[in-house]
């Protein structure tokens, strides 16, 4: 560990400061992820199959090798001694890596999500020193999963490679000590991941805005069908006609808005949002401002994620 950060530690400690305890804020974000991950995952997961097959019937028309037993068969067979038939399996060759806007590339960026939510969740929850440093550990693992987002941002991969290097540190201090680090922790990894969190909800998004038979997507179009008539009824139509379009109009408005709702992407666009205001929240933890606008995101993403 620095000197420096220890020095202000020890200097904190001397003069009886505290850091304040924002775990529960933390968790008040990264509790509500579950039903967006599972919801995402229903969405996803059949098309993302679907993919999958597609990719693998063009490379059976090719002639190319997609699958092979593994050598565990014939060992079992013949009844080599210590083969067991669990070794006899099938190798699948390896799928290209996913496209932007494929189901596979938005489902993989969810659970790079999860890992991290999961993680986050457990360092807010550790008190003790051997908790923060294990799972400092277990932080480092998912920021680097994370930077798959942001290939681009070596801040990322020096922060994996710094948690990793002081879970043994972290560990043989005093629990005071510990939990100043755990804050100065929260603060650095939701500060260095922010970008790649956005840059993940937005490559989830992006299978949904180009899928055309989302609910979503249906229910705008009809709205942009339904204004472009009513405009032309309001000046070629008569006074009736144009009444029942203003009518159609103002159903069709609150009928995108109730699908937007009710979708993942105004969720997903919510947890972005919340995950920015938490880390300026930790940026700033004296500070009221930021504590009620940190509240008020949190609070837009629990109520989108109820109307899941």
């Amino acid at each position: 560990m620095p000197r420096i950060f220890l020095t202000g530690l020890v200097i904190c400690a001397l003069a009886a400061c505290r850091a304040p305890d924002l775990s529960g804020e933390v968790k008040g974000l990264t509790g509500s992820f579950t039903a967006v991950e599972t919801r995402v995952t229903r969405d996803l997961g059949p098309a993302a199959q679907q993919e999958e097959r597609v990719i693998i019937d063009a490379a059976i028309s090719r002639r190319e090798t997609v699958a092979r037993v593994t050598p565990g068969c014939t060992a079992y067979m013949n009844r080599v001694p210590g083969a067991t038939i669990d070794a006899c399996r099938l190798q699948r060759r390896p799928l290209e890596d996913p496209a932007p806007g494929s189901a596979r590339l938005a489902l993989a960026h969810i659970g790079y999500l999860s890992d991290y939510i999961d993680a986050l969740t457990l360092l807010a929850n550790s008190n003790e020193p051997a908790e923060i440093g294990k799972s400092a550990g277990v932080v480092s693992d998912a920021v680097g999963n994370l930077a798959r987002a942001r290939p681009d941002s070596a801040g990322l991969a020096s922060l994996a490679a710094e948690l990793k290097g002081k879970k043994s540190t972290v560990s043989g201090i005093s629990t005071a000590l510990a939990n100043q680090y755990k804050l100065r922790q929260l603060r650095q990894i939701t500060r260095t991941a922010d970008p790649a969190v956005a840059a993940s909800v937005d490559l989830i998004l992006a299978y949904y805005d180009s899928d055309p038979s989302s609910s979503e997507r249906r229910a705008f179009a009809r709205l942009e069908t339904v204004q472009v008539e009513a405009r032309r009824l309001r000046s070629q139509g008569t006074v009736p006609e144009y009444r029942a379009a203003v009518a159609t109009l103002e159903s069709a408005q609150k009928a995108y808005v109730d699908a937007a709702r009710r979708g993942p992407t105004g969720t997903l666009i919510a947890l972005k949002n919340a995950h920015a205001a938490l880390t300026r929240r930790l940026a700033k933890p004296q500070d009221a401002a930021e504590a009620v606008a940190y509240l008020k995101q949190l609070k837009t993403f629990i109520d989108l994620v109820k109307a899941l």
